[in-house]
């Protein structure tokens, strides 16, 4: 049964990481609850510092105590190079029906930047 629908927004992002030494990175981002999966388009050129335009997705939700997983990428030719990730729980996105927040990144145990989110949580009557 669901719980209802969670719209997330991925707004831009900074990180402090940085997997170039000669250019500069393309980022995007995975999102990922239970089975659902939602990969953003690729900022190109973006660096440290990527905006997205319209970059949202929709997610069924079937309990909110689930966690959000977020990965983002530099999208190489060949092998994408991880940048960093962050989790956040379900129910941090449903406290109102909208929300905008900054989601800390981390990369092997320490601060890798953050990333902003905005949503819409539909509860399901």
């Amino acid at each position: 049964m669901s719980a209802g629908a969670l719209t997330i927004h991925l707004i831009e992002a900074k990180f402090s990481r940085d997997v170039k030494t000669m250019r500069k990175m393309d980022p995007y981002g995975t999102f990922e609850i239970r089975e659902q999966k939602w990969k953003s388009s690729t900022n190109e050129r973006g660096s440290t510092k990527p905006h997205w335009t319209d970059q949202h997705h929709t997610f069924d939700i079937k309990y909110v105590g689930d966690d959000v997983m977020m990965k983002f990428f530099d999208d190489d030719p060949g092998k994408d190079e991880i940048i960093c990730t962050a989790t956040q729980k379900v129910s941090a996105f449903c406290e109102s029906p909208e929300m905008d927040f900054w989601v800390p990144c981390h990369w092997k145990g320490k601060s890798a930047g953050s990333v902003h989110v905005r949503s819409t949580w539909v509860p399901n009557e």
